[in-house]
């Protein structure tokens, strides 16, 4: 606060004591270079001359200054102002060093499925000094290519508008598994299936306006070229087409968690829906409603409870390209479900929830290190009418984490089970398992 007192006298047996407006007569910005505009960085101090400086107001304005990637530091100071009168004048000074407008980031990533992924990212983060970004990256790897190039806009001036574009290249190969569960705990492999492959390239933009600090909403247009094919001799269960299709799409999103990759606190909100018209190759209209939602809760300093589900609806006859896929750690292409592996569930519906627990203990483990004990529950369908939930697939797994200098790397045991009828309809359901699957990552997914 910039309350203080401004004078103090006694008069008799009244003590009166005068204080100071708490009011910053100016605020001053200083750069240590000029890149970046006054119009971006006056829009985030929520701070004025017509009000008393709050703390909370200060912190804010400074927590909001780094949210723009603009500034390497942030500093806040309150200086003495010349003036004509004999009342001092108090300016609020905001020290800001600009980080390098132009960035490359090179990557490296390696897991079971995927195997080793480079990536190579060069753009730059701060456009006419509008913390807009504009540039482009290139992933590669064994099983899947990726490009974009892309323009974005946090915020259009001082309104809550936002834009985003890009053009986008994607490439990927994938295999299938019938999926067997056996009475022995340890299992039986189950047969690889199909292998599939899907290229997707095009143009999206998107449109909408920031909620709050946390909440985005938007509007989105897509064209694009979808192609799914077949990679191997096996017979194929799904459908493959060559389309180019035009989309539109809104998106919510809520996101209030402390850290994306490990969050201790807060939560995360997605509600999707698109619609493809029958134009172009499209023979009719595809439609996909999802959602997910992430609940945090910190049991202690140490533990942190995580509470997880999803849903998709959709069309009964989606190309594969659009379809849902559920297995795996959780990635781009197929959400998370601890116990199968990648892209073990295909379907034009889904649902799944999931339970984490994670224990960060103060030792380390080489690096500093997490437990974690995970439950997921679901399963996909391809029409409607076959959802289940007496044949929902279960998963449980246990794993640890390592936060090391080139990435996180985790390493998890994991199994999944069904309670599945016998063949006679009459008997009760009995417990059976898939086999043991092992997942093991390091480096950032990106």
């Amino acid at each position: 606060s910039l309350v203080a007192l401004k004078a103090c006298t006694y008069n008799g047996n009244t003590l009166q004591i005068e204080l100071t407006s708490g009011k910053a007569s100016d605020i001053e910005i200083r750069q240590d270079k000029q890149t970046t505009s006054l119009v971006p960085i006056t829009r985030e101090i929520k701070m004025n001359t017509g009000k008393a400086v709050q703390l909370a107001h200060a912190e804010e304005s400074v927590d909001n200054l780094y949210g723009t990637g603009a500034f390497s530091r942030v500093a806040i100071a309150a200086g003495q102002a010349s003036s004509d009168t004999k009342e001092k004048k108090t300016v609020l000074q905001f020290s800001l060093n600009n980080k390098p407008s132009s960035v490359l980031r090179l990557g490296v990533r390696y897991d079971e499925t995927e195997n080793a992924q480079f990536l190579v990212d060069y753009r730059n983060e701060n456009v006419g000094g509008t913390t807009g970004s504009l540039g482009g990256w290139i992933k590669a790897g064994k099983k899947n290519s990726m490009a974009s190039f892309e323009y974005t806009i946090p915020r259009i001036g001082s309104t809550h508008f936002t834009l985003f574009s890009k053009l986008f290249f994607d490439q990927r190969e994938f295999e299938t598994r019938d999926l067997h569960f056996s009475k022995d705990f340890s299992g039986f492999s189950s047969e690889t299936g199909s292998s599939y492959g899907i290229q997707r390239y095009g143009i999206t933009s998107a449109f909408g306006t920031r909620i709050r600090k946390n909440g985005l909403f938007v509007f989105d247009v897509t064209l694009q070229n979808a192609q799914s094919y077949q990679d191997s001799d096996n017979t194929g269960i799904f459908r493959t087409d060559n389309l180019n299709m035009l989309s539109l799409g809104m998106q919510f999103t809520i996101d209030s968690r402390n850290n994306s990759l490990i969050p201790s606190e807060g939560r995360y909100t997605n509600l999707r829906y698109a619609v493809t018209p029958p134009i172009l190759d499209a023979d009719e209209t595809y439609w996909q409603l999802s959602g997910t939602h992430e609940e945090n809760i910190p049991l202690s300093s140490t533990t942190t409870l995580q509470l997880s589900g999803m849903f998709g609806l959709s069309s009964s006859s989606m190309p594969l390209s659009e379809k849902f896929y559920l297995g795996g750690q959780g990635n781009l292409y197929s959400r998370r479900f601890i116990g199968l592996k990648q892209n073990d569930l295909i379907g034009n519906n889904m649902a799944a929830a999931g339970v984490q627990l994670r224990y960060t203990p103060s030792f380390e483990i080489l690096f500093p290190a997490s437990f974690l004990l995970h439950y997921s529950i679901g399963n996909a369908w391809e029409r409607r009418d076959q959802i289940s939930f007496a044949r929902l697939i279960q998963g449980i797994g246990a794993g640890l984490m390592w936060d090391t200098p080139i990435g996180p790397a985790r390493l998890t045991v994991s199994k999944a089970f069904a309670f599945l009828p016998y063949e006679d309809s009459n008997q009760t359901s009995s417990l059976r398992f898939s086999d043991t699957i092992l997942y093991f990552s390091l480096g950032h997914d990106f």
